[in-house]
Formats: C-alpha cells, sequence, structure tokens
C-alpha cells in the first residue's frame, strides 16, 4: 500500500523512505510528515489492518477519482488496487467435505496430497519471496500507467464479510449502502497472491490510465464501506 501511495503520486516524494525489508525487494515507506499523511497511516493501522486481524475485512481497495463528484454526488473512479482476502484453510479444503473423505483416482486421500502440497505455507522465507515478487510485479505494473496530477484524489474502501457484527466501524471509516458500480475499466489485471497457512490475499489492478486489450476478471466484495471524509 505504501508503494501504490508513492507510484501514484499521493505525496511529495521525499515523504517516503527506501527500504528493502521485505524479502529484498526495493520498497518505500511514508513516513508522517504531514496531516494527511498522518491520517492515512492511522487509517492503514486502525481501520485496515485491525479489519483483517480482527478477520472481517473481505477486501481492501486503494482508488484514485476525479477531484470533482458528479452531480448525483458519486465519484467517478478511474483507477482501483483491490485487495481480496481469505482467511483460514480448512473450510477450503476439497478433500473434506461434511466429514466425507475425498479420495484421487488411486484410492489415497486428496487430504494428504494437500498436506504435502501446503507445508510451505508454513515456510517463512517463501512467504517473503512470494510477496516480494508480488511487489515488484505492482511496481512494473504500475511503471506502465498514466501519471496522476491534482485533478485526482484518493480513497480507500473496505468491504466486509457477511459475519462482520453490523455495529463494527473502525476509525476514519463509514458505513454506505452498496450500490452498482458504474466504473468500466478498459485494464484489469491480477498481480499475484501472497498465501500462508491463516491468511490468502491475492491483489489486482483496475484502471482507465492505459490503453491495453487484455483484461482480466476479479472479484468484488458484498459489504462496502468507504474512508470517512
Amino acid at each position: 500500500m505504501h508503494n501504490i501511495a508513492y507510484d501514484r503520486g499521493m505525496f511529495p516524494e521525499d515523504f517516503f523512505e527506501e527500504t528493502t525489508r521485505i524479502a529484498g525487494a526495493k520498497t518505500r515507506e511514508l513516513k508522517p510528515k504531514n496531516p494527511e499523511a498522518r491520517r492515512l497511516l492511522a487509517q492503514l493501522e486502525k481501520g485496515v489492518f485491525a479489519a483483517v486481524k480482527a478477520k472481517f475485512a473481505k477486501s481492501v481497495t486503494f482508488y484514485i477519482a476525479e477531484a470533482e463528484s458528479r452531480p448525483d454526488g458519486e465519484e467517478t473512479i478511474l483507477e482501483e488496487y483491490v485487495f481480496n482476502v481469505r482467511y483460514g484453510d480448512k473450510a477450503d479444503d476439497p478433500a473434506q467435505l461434511d466429514g466425507v473423505t475425498v479420495r484421487d483416482g488411486s484410492g489415497r486421500s486428496v487430504a494428504e496430497a494437500n498436506v504435502r502440497s501446503r507445508r510451505h505455507l508454513d515456510d517463512e522465507e517463501h512467504v517473503r519471496r512470494a510477496a516480494g515478487a508480488l511487489i515488484r510485479r505492482l511496481c512494473s505494473m504500475m511503471g506502465t500507467l498514466e501519471p496522476t496530477d491534482e485533478r485526482h484524489r484518493f480513497g480507500i474502501k473496505l468491504a466486509y464479510y457477511s459475519h462482520t457484527p453490523d455495529e463494527y466501524q473502525p476509525p476514519f471509516f463509514e458505513a454506505v449502502d452498496p450500490v452498482a458500480s458504474t466504473f468500466k475499466p478498459s485494464w484489469n489485471a491480477l498481480v499475484g497472491k501472497v498465501e500462508t497457512r491463516h491468511h490468502r490475499m491475492d491483489l489486482s489492478i483496475r484502471t482507465v490510465l492505459i490503453s491495453d486489450d487484455n483484461p482480466e476478471d476479479d472479484p468484488e466484495g458484498d459489504r462496502t464501506r468507504r474512508e470517512d471524509r
């Protein structure tokens, strides 16, 4: 998220420090040098990260919109970075369906193969490499986008899983009624994913600030909250 803020010009370059803490990949870290930067960092820490820690967040969307809203009050979205989050692995294990064990053609439990194939999810170095690869690919893809300027503004939206309590309201965000998106990106792309034993996260870009004829689909959230401005 810090790299998106850097590459898409949310703050001056001197608001960021270069770091290689994630698998040696060069990334940028935003520093709280003015009220806007401090607010964004607080949004991430007290809103976004808290919702992920509570296992409520289904998706986190960084978006770029026209600075001026439409006459109907809605924003004109130009670009979205969608982080989809899933939690745990037991509920999605294809080898277990209501207590029934699924076996392959040789009679071996599919769960046995799953255990072997998922051992890398506990490997911290594997996770670090996957995160580093995602960041490098993200930076490469953002380098192809048209620059943003003062005509554009930035925001964050949270979509929650249905089990999230109705009264849950993280700081800096307000509840809104879900509405059908009118955003029609000219380019969709899956940047990559990072998976551990307990979390899975994939990142997609959707934008009109680039010309490309190979869009890809990506999933949507089902409960939406946006930043309180």
